[in-house]
């Protein structure tokens, strides 16, 4: 399988259940606390460099954000 394909698959996968990267009532607290877009966006980060590592060791590194040539990050 190609890389791409892994992550297409992989993005899929993490997107369709949210809720399962975090302890119970976890996202809810978050999400009363302050926007969770920053801890959503983290923990799928996390869970995308995990698997990666499993099935590409050493191969690759997962960035939170992406940015073009216009914006620095």
């Amino acid at each position: 399988m190609s890389i791409y394909q892994f992550l297409e698959n992989l993005i899929k996968q993490i997107c369709n259940n949210i809720p399962a990267l975090f302890s119970s009532n976890e996202l809810a607290y978050l999400t009363i606390q302050c926007k969770n877009e920053i801890q959503i966006r983290d923990r799928i980060a996390w869970k995308m460099q995990n698997e990666l590592d499993a099935t590409f060791p050493n191969q690759y590194l997962v960035r939170r954000e992406w940015s073009d040539k216009s914006r620095s990050k």
